[in-house]
């Protein structure tokens, strides 16, 4: 929440190639970022998106 407030820059990936995570927890995790930054559900979802693809040097597709 302090960084946040801060106006920190939030990117998320996922371990979702390793066997031993549970199932579900990047969900839970995905959850308790968007409640606890207090970013929008469209801003969620672009950060795990858009922008940590174009944090990762990938272009955005565009039909």
């Amino acid at each position: 929440m302090a960084l946040a407030k801060l106006g920190a820059d939030f990117l998320y990936g996922a371990e979702i190639a390793h066997t031993d995570v549970p199932w579900g927890i990047d969900a839970q995790e995905l959850h308790w970022l968007r409640q606890l930054s207090g970013m929008s559900t469209q801003d969620l979802f672009r950060t795990v998106t858009a922008k940590a693809g174009a944090y990762l040097g990938l272009r955005r597709w565009a039909p």
